[in-house]
């Protein structure tokens, strides 16, 4: 079942999704989601489940498959950073 993610979900303490304005949200979900939510929530999801950033962009590139050169990556990736460093305190 999901009981881990679970786990981890609430551990992390605060959704991921939290960590965009609500422009940035709408922006990313247009520019690298296709415009699809259950598209975003299901890479937040993933991305929450990480240990680090390294494993997150490696997710977002291997998995993915995000050109880790445009802009609009590089925001997305500096937007998540802080996700992993705070649970590190």
């Amino acid at each position: 079942g999901d009981t881990i993610s679970e786990d981890k979900r609430r551990r992390s303490g605060r959704p991921m999704i939290k960590l965009f304005t609500l422009n940035d949200r709408y922006r990313f979900r247009r520019e690298l989601f296709g415009n699809l939510d259950a598209a975003m929530a299901e890479a937040l999801d993933t991305l929450s489940m990480m240990d680090d950033i390294g494993q997150a962009r490696a997710y977002l590139e291997d998995d993915l498959c995000w050109d880790m050169t445009l802009p609009e990556v590089e925001e997305f990736v500096v937007a998540i950073t802080p996700y992993y460093s705070s649970s590190r305190s």
